[in-house]
C-alpha cells in the first residue's frame, strides 16, 4: 500500500522577528548614514579574533576631525602681509580706496614723475639816494642847499653851479618768488593697488597670496615661495631749486641839466661842476634782482616713504629690485 508524504511549509518569520528586522535596519541607517559616512564619525570596532579571542579594535572608518588641506603655508614673519595684487594702472587714473572685502588698499607706486617748476621772480627794494647837494658856486664852494627829487624839477635856489651827493646810495634788497612745482600732485607713472588675501591666521599665506608686502626696506630676505623682490615708493613729494635773487643797483643817484634832467649825472661824493647852471635835477637809481631761474626750469621727485613687496612671480614690466 502506498503512503503519501505531504511537504511540509517553509518555515516563516514571526510578527516580532520581522518587526526586530526592520528596526535593526532602520537604526543602522540613521547612525552611520549609509549613503556616505561623515567624516567626522568614529568608526566601528574590528571583528573578534578567532578561538575566542578578545576583539581588537579597528581603524576609524570616518578619519579624524577638522581636515588640513594645506593651503596655509604658516612660515611667514611678522613684518610681511599676504596680499594679491588687485589693480595695476596708470598712475593719472583716480585711485581706488577699497577693496572687495571693504578694506583699503595698499598703494604703491612706481615711475616717478617729472616735476615742472614755475620760474622764479624778485621783488626789488632799497637803493635809496642821499640827499643831493646844489652848490651855488664852482667846485662845490660855498654853503649847499639839500635836495632829494624824485621826478624831474626844479632846483632849490634857482640854480645850481655845481653837485654832489651827501652820502652813498643805500643797497639793494629783494624778495624772491616763484619755483614752486606747476603740479603739487603730479601722478606717478604706475599704480598698484593690493588687498588683503584672507583665510589664513596670522604668519601664514593662503594659495591666493600672491606677493607678501612689508613696510619700509627690511634687511630680511624675501619669505620661501616669495622669491621676487620689488622696492615700491608709497608716498613722495615734488620739489624744486630754491630761487636765488641778486640785487644790485643800477643808473646814477641823480642827472641834472639845463633845460631837461639828464646832462650830467651825479653819482658820488665827488663835485660834478659842468661848467654852466644846472636848474633841473631827477633821482635816477632803482633797485633791481636778477632771478635765477628766471623762466620754468625741472624739479625733482623725493620719494618719501617705500614698502617692499616679495612676489611669487615676477610683475611683468617690473624690473627686480636687488636684495638689501
Amino acid at each position: 500500500m502506498l503512503t503519501r508524504v505531504v511537504p511540509s511549509p517553509p518555515p516563516t518569520l514571526s510578527t516580532a522577528a520581522l518587526a526586530a528586522l526592520v528596526l535593526c535596519v532602520a537604526g543602522c541607517e540613521l547612525v552611520f548614514g549609509l549613503d556616505a559616512y561623515e567624516t567626522n564619525a568614529t568608526g566601528s570596532g574590528g571583528v573578534g579574533g578567532a578561538g575566542g579571542e578578545p576583539a581588537q579594535g579597528g581603524a576609524p572608518e570616518g578619519g579624524a576631525g577638522g581636515r588640513d588641506d594645506g593651503s596655509c603655508e604658516c612660515d611667514l614673519a611678522p613684518i610681511w602681509r599676504p596680499m594679491r595684487l588687485a589693480v595695476r594702472q596708470a598712475g593719472s587714473q583716480p585711485a581706488p580706496d577699497q577693496c572687495d572685502d571693504g578694506s583699503a588698499p595698499t598703494l604703491l607706486f612706481v615711475g616717478a614723475p617729472p616735476v615742472e617748476c614755475a620760474s622764479c621772480s624778485c621783488t626789488p627794494d632799497g637803493c635809496e639816494p642821499p640827499a643831493l647837494l646844489c652848490f651855488h658856486e664852482g667846485s662845490c664852494q660855498g654853503t649847499p642847499d639839500a635836495t632829494t627829487v624824485g621826478s624831474c624839477s626844479s632846483l632849490p635856489g634857482g640854480s645850481c653851479a655845481s653837485m654832489a651827493l651827501a652820502g652813498e646810495v643805500g643797497e639793494a634788497t629783494c624778495t624772491a618768488a616763484g619755483g614752486e612745482p606747476l603740479d603739487p600732485s603730479p601722478p606717478w607713472e604706475e599704480l598698484l593697488a593690493f588687498c588683503a588675501s584672507g583665510g589664513c591666521g596670522e604668519g601664514c599665506a593662503d594659495a591666493r597670496a600672491q606677493c607678501v608686502v612689508a613696510e619700509g626696506l627690511p634687511a630680511a630676505e624675501c619669505p620661501r615661495g616669495f622669491d621676487v623682490r620689488y622696492a615700491l615708493a608709497a608716498e613722495g613729494v615734488p620739489t624744486c631749486q630754491t630761487c636765488e635773487c641778486s640785487p644790485f643797483c643800477q643808473g646814477p643817484a641823480y642827472t641834472a641839466g639845463a633845460l631837461v634832467c639828464d646832462a650830467i649825472e651825479v653819482d658820488s661824493i665827488g663835485c660834478e661842476s659842468p661848467g654852466y647852471l644846472l636848474f633841473q635835477a631827477r633821482r635816477e637809481v632803482s633797485a633791481a634782482c636778477d632771478a635765477l631761474p628766471a623762466t620754468p626750469f625741472e624739479g625733482t621727485f623725493e620719494v618719501t616713504s617705500q614698502q617692499t613687496a616679495c612676489c611669487r612671480e615676477p610683475i611683468a614690466g617690473l624690473n627686480p629690485s636687488p636684495p638689501n
